[in-house]
């Protein structure tokens, strides 16, 4: 068996220091998260969340449908605020029909990136 050496553990000198400036990191933004489901407390007609609450979805079925190629330049026009290269990467996941979004029996919910090896293209599959 082949055996990796570890990032994190006592034998690991940053670890004190990164681990020390990942929760100073957190906790100082703590009222990120606070006015975050605060909000959607507000969004769901709710006085407090419950814990399982903070994963529902804020979208309601009578919304107007989005038609593809318009979500389609959203998304990459989003990108392309940010990062040209990612638009291009974005532009090509749509141009080669490498996303999926309809709902479909046995699909996870969400949004993910199949993984796969370098030699082909992953896909995004959405719900």
């Amino acid at each position: 068996m082949h055996v990796y050496p570890a990032t994190f553990g006592p034998h690991n000198p940053n670890l004190g220091h990164t681990a020390g400036h990942a929760i100073e990191a957190v906790t100082n933004r703590f009222d990120v998260a606070r006015t975050w489901y605060r909000t959607k407390a507000d969004l769901l007609g709710l006085e407090r969340l419950a814990d399982y609450d903070r994963f529902a979805p804020l979208s309601h079925h009578d919304e107007a449908l989005i038609d593809w190629n318009d979500a389609a330049h959203e998304v990459v026009d989003a990108f392309a605020s940010f990062s040209p290269t990612m638009a291009r990467h974005a532009a090509a996941f749509f141009a080669d029909n490498r996303v999926h979004a309809p709902i479909s029996e046995g699909k996870r919910g969400g949004a993910y990136c199949s993984p796969n090896v370098p030699s082909t293209h992953s896909h995004i599959f959405l719900n």
